[in-house]
């Protein structure tokens, strides 16, 4: 007869388990997944966009899906909206892999992930807007503790650097649209400020022309712990959209920031942020 202590067991919950990550993207390259054995998260370039959770002998997995399989999502049988986060949509399945085909987790979790990576602009221009408020650059390793900052409602009239539970904070003035370009050895950020639209192709052509006085030292400083999420600071972490969000590639590091405003303009000007490594290793 044989030792019931050597015998397989069929672990339902813990099969479903697995299937829910696989499907969600466990596996795949940039996929991070914390896990304790009753709760997964998976993140991608710093983005939380799924959770799953053991519910006996089943799972409830959760995601983020691209507001393009929104309107189409509700009509698939099993899956119901999120009650906590926006944007997000439930489903309750168990061991079977069938199921977690026909209910196409798999195909909806990627055009997640897709848009993810679509939006991260790591490498590359990139710009978003807010509602009127202050820009925020968080330690995306700190983005669970993320509350926002109501209390800026309008922008500061400057940037600077604030403690949070996130840590430290930078925040740059309101403005219309934020662009990013990554340095060698740091950020630069552009704000247009004034009336007049201005293309991007013009935008590159003032950046790559700024004199060598365009941005002056000050005295802020944010320690970096690795790449950092640009957001409304007005937005919950839980609530935010890849198109509302970019993503800088940063080592991890103290930077100095720099400011300056070129050209001098009343009517139309660049503020411009940057942020440079400092405590760099000699040569």
């Amino acid at each position: 007869m044989p030792d019931k202590r050597t015998m397989p067991t069929d672990d339902d919950g813990a099969r479903a388990f697995a299937l829910a990550k696989t499907h969600l993207g466990e596996g795949t390259p940039g996929v991070t997944v914390a896990e304790d054995g009753s709760r997964a998260e998976l993140s991608l370039l710093g983005v939380s966009y799924a959770n799953v959770e053991r519910a006996g002998r089943s799972v409830i997995a959760s995601f983020l899906v691209h507001e393009s399989d929104r309107p189409a999502i509700s009509s698939l049988l099993g899956y119901m909206p999120d009650p906590i986060r926006a944007g997000w949509w439930r489903i309750r399945l168990g061991k079977e892999p069938r199921r977690w085909s026909e209910a196409n987790v798999a195909t909806l979790a990627g055009r997640t992930m897709a848009a993810l990576r679509t939006m991260s602009n790591v490498g590359r221009w990139r710009n978003i807007a807010n509602k009127g408020g202050s820009f925020a650059l968080v330690n995306r390793a700190k983005l669970d503790r993320w509350e926002p900052i109501l209390a800026d409602a309008r922008g500061p009239n400057e940037a600077r650097v604030v403690t949070t539970e996130s840590g430290p904070v930078l925040l740059l003035p309101a403005s219309a649209a934020l662009y990013l370009k990554r340095e060698e050895h740091g950020l630069l950020l552009v704000q247009d400020v004034g009336p007049e639209p201005r293309d991007e192709h013009r935008l590159r052509e003032l950046v790559t022309a700024l004199p060598e006085d365009a941005l002056a030292p000050t005295d802020l400083r944010l320690e970096v712990l690795g790449p950092l999420l640009i957001f409304d600071a007005s937005t919950s972490g839980t609530a935010l959209e890849p198109a509302a969000t970019l993503t800088s590639d940063l080592d991890a590091g103290t930077y100095a920031v720099q400011t300056g405003v070129s050209p001098p303009s009343s009517k139309q000007a660049l503020t411009l942020v940057r942020l440079v490594r400092v405590d760099r290793a000699p040569g």
